[in-house]
């Protein structure tokens, strides 16, 4: 069992998704804005959802783009060492090597 967690600027971790491979998830990409993490969530049955990092209480005031990648697929789960990562930049790199 799988659950993603994403972290905003300050680095602190958010659990969005419980148990990713039974979720019915069929693709998740990662963008990063101002260092938060945003994951972008496609489900098989057609349904999208979007979970932010931003602490519970604030709002998402600009939304400029500064990476995005795709963390997951049906059936390809991410690398561990994304799991490990230090800050939303860090695992940009782990998944593109940019």
């Amino acid at each position: 069992m799988t659950d993603l967690e994403i972290m905003d600027y300050e680095r602190k971790r958010k659990t969005v998704l419980r148990n990713v491979e039974k979720s019915g998830a069929e693709k998740i990409d990662i963008r990063i804005c101002f260092g938060d993490e945003l994951a972008d969530v496609r489900y098989q049955s057609g349904k999208s959802e979007t979970f932010d990092s931003c602490p519970e209480g604030e709002m998402r005031t600009a939304d400029k783009v500064e990476g995005k990648y795709t963390l997951y697929t049906a059936g390809n789960l991410w690398p561990d060492a994304w799991n490990r990562r230090e800050n939303a930049y860090d695992g940009k790199k782990i998944i593109t090597g940019k």
